[in-house]
């Protein structure tokens, strides 16, 4: 996936997008519990999670991941960030796949 392009799947034009992920990034960027290097990991221009927390928190839409909310240690900062951790502080609800398969009734 390093070839994906960002801009063929969330409209970087929408204002509140953009004023957004720029929250997210500083959110990051201002909280003791990660290091330099999760802002430079998200900050990646390939990187699709602050703008998917970004767009989740414009329209209220719910983000489905496998990754799980990490208790963080601000004594020692981590240089990843997780979607559930970050989405938390923009009041945006996360999900797992099967949860939400669950939620919406699909019988496989």
């Amino acid at each position: 996936m390093s070839n994906l392009k960002i801009g063929r799947y969330i409209n970087h034009k929408q204002q509140k997008i953009v004023a957004t992920y720029a929250k997210v990034l500083q959110s990051i960027q201002n909280d003791p519990c990660y290091s330099e290097k999760a802002l430079r990991t998200w900050a990646e221009e390939s990187v699709a999670d602050p703008w998917l927390i970004a767009a989740a928190c414009v329209y209220d839409f719910t983000i489905v991941t496998f990754e799980k909310y990490v208790q963080s240690n601000a004594g020692n900062p981590s240089g990843f960030a997780k979607i559930p951790n970050i989405a938390d502080k923009f009041h945006v609800r996360t999900t797992d796949l099967f949860h939400m398969i669950r939620e919406l009734g699909i019988k496989l």
